[in-house]
């Protein structure tokens, strides 16, 4: 991956963050790994824990952010953040996952954030 897109991918994680700390959210990883891949955002607000994908795009040419998301993509998310739960032992801490793509669409002029869930 070329350097310009990690900086695009950074920037827009950061985005994310602030946003769901705007939403009363508390931050609690970025950039989470395990072996079946990374979790860009973790955070909790009440008795939900959202694991977030974000998706940063300067352009449409190869559509919107959210498409990019595969159902392989999809099942990696649900083993990282079983893998998370695991290793944080939550499980049993009365929270319900909930899944989310952030998609951020920036011309650098305007930014403009859509949140896509399971629920």
């Amino acid at each position: 991956m070329s350097q310009f897109k990690i900086t695009i991918g950074n920037w827009g994680e950061s985005i994310a963050a602030a946003y769901y700390r705007e939403q009363g959210c508390h931050l609690v990883a970025r950039n989470w790994r395990c072996r079946h891949g990374e979790i860009d955002i973790v955070c909790v607000r009440g008795p939900l824990l959202y694991f977030v994908e974000v998706k940063t795009r300067r352009t449409m040419i190869f559509g919107n952010p959210e498409e990019s998301i595969t159902p392989a993509k999809w099942q990696r998310m649900l083993l990282c953040a079983e893998s998370f739960l695991e290793e944080k032992e939550m499980y049993s801490n009365g929270y319900t996952a909930v899944f989310n793509i952030c998609a951020i669409y920036t011309d650098y002029h305007a930014v403009d954030i859509r949140i896509f869930t399971n629920n």
